[in-house]
C-alpha cells in the first residue's frame, strides 16, 4: 500500500492510502484503446500509429504491471519527502 502524508505545522497529518489494486485498476482504464483514441483526436502532434491494440497489451503486460509488482518488493521505502519551510511536509512511501 502506498500513503500519501500531509503534514503541516500545528495541524492535523492527513494520511491518504492508496492500495495497489488502484494502480492495477489505474492501468487497465489508461490503456484502453478507447482512451488512447480520445487522446489522438485531441492532439494533433500524437502519432496515431502507437495507440495498435498489441502496442497498448504490450505496454500494459510487459512495462507496467511488473513495475507494480516491483513496487510491493520495497515495502517501507520512502519515494518522495519534500519539506519546505512554512509549507506543508509531502512524504510518500511504499
Amino acid at each position: 500500500m502506498i500513503k500519501i502524508s500531509f503534514l503541516r505545522e500545528g495541524k492535523i497529518p492527513i494520511t491518504i492510502p492508496l492500495p495497489y489494486f488502484t494502480l492495477h485498476f489505474a492501468n487497465s482504464i489508461i490503456t484502453r484503446r478507447f482512451i488512447w483514441s480520445r487522446i489522438t483526436k485531441y492532439s494533433d502532434e500524437f502519432p496515431s500509429d502507437l495507440i495498435s491494440r498489441e502496442n497498448l497489451i504490450n505496454i500494459r503486460i510487459n512495462l507496467i504491471k511488473p513495475m507494480i509488482h516491483q513496487l510491493q518488493n520495497y515495502r517501507g521505502m520512502t519515494i518522495v519527502d519534500i519539506a519546505e519551510k512554512g509549507e506543508p511536509r509531502i512524504v510518500i512511501k511504499l
